[in-house]
Order: C-alpha cells, then sequence, then structure tokens
C-alpha cells in the first residue's frame, strides 16, 4: 500500500556555474551568464557558452581539479550527445581550442533547448488549451485521490471513523 520510493538517477552528473565551475548551476545565481534557461533564446545560448570560464591551457582535455571550466563544457556536451563518458568527449575534440569547444556546447545546447523552448511558447500561448488540459488532469487526479484514499483509509481503520 506505501510503496518505499525509489531514487531515479541519471549517468548525467551535476551541471555546475558557466561563470564559476566550481559552483552548482542554478537558477538563483544573480547573474544570469552562469546558467542556460529554457526560455532563452539561441543567441543567448551561444552567448553564454562563448563567455564561460575556461583556462588559457591549449588542447582538450577532460580534468575536473585542474581544468573545471573545460570539463564542465565536456560534461554537458556529452551528456546531450549521449556520451557515457566526458573524457571520451575530450577524447574526440583533443585538437580543438577552447573556442571551438564552446563552438560545439553550444551547438548541442540549441539543438537540445530549442524544441523545448518552442513548444514551452506554442503551449504557454495557447491558453484555451492550458485550460483545458488543467480541467481535464483534475478530474483525473481527483478520481485516483478518492480511489487511493479509500484503499488508505479501508487499510488503516480510518473507514470505520
Amino acid at each position: 500500500l506505501f510503496p518505499l520510493p525509489q531514487s531515479i538517477l541519471t549517468p548525467s552528473k551535476r551541471i555546475m556555474s558557466l561563470k564559476d565551475p566550481l559552483r552548482k548551476m542554478s537558477k538563483s545565481d544573480p547573474n544570469e551568464m552562469s546558467r542556460i534557461t529554457l526560455s532563452d533564446s539561441d543567441d543567448d545560448i551561444c552567448r553564454k557558452i562563448k563567455r564561460a570560464a575556461t583556462d588559457a591551457i591549449s588542447g582538450i582535455t577532460f580534468d575536473p581539479k585542474e581544468r573545471p571550466g573545460v570539463a564542465n563544457l565536456l560534461s554537458i556536451y556529452a551528456a546531450l550527445k549521449d556520451i557515457d563518458d566526458p573524457a571520451e568527449a575530450a577524447r574526440s575534440m583533443e585538437s580543438l581550442n577552447n573556442a571551438q569547444l564552446k563552438e560545439a556546447v553550444a551547438d548541442a545546447v540549441v539543438q537540445t533547448v530549442s524544441p523545448i523552448r518552442d513548444q514551452m511558447r506554442r503551449l504557454l500561448g495557447d491558453k484555451t488549451h492550458l485550460e483545458q488540459v488543467l480541467c481535464d488532469n483534475e478530474a483525473r487526479a481527483r478520481s485516483v485521490a478518492e480511489e487511493s484514499w479509500r484503499e488508505i483509509a479501508q487499510a488503516t481503520g480510518l473507514a470505520r471513523i
């Protein structure tokens, strides 16, 4: 009746701030350049990634301790391209410079975020459809909740009160 919660883990690690790769990316960070949001335009995404913190070391390597900015960009790229290990992404990009890495990451983010953003805008722009979805799902949720409550009340003895 009361199943234990199960954790859902993804292969993607924590994504770090674009401006300070030692801190987690957060929507509450006051610096908008530190994060990518689903509402960012393609140009905004490219601008933010082009200005992301990296280093002056030549070539691309995955070294989170010594090169946290580059490692963060590689982690983002690997997650979006379904590459299991960011080090594998680094090996395929080892001859690139930081600007080329940023361009590849920006392209991957834009390819992933653009369809989501466009769908979000389409849905938010159709108020009639949103109201209908809310009404339909409210009725369905109420039905499920009432059935769950009956089962819980019966199992716990609250049904007799």
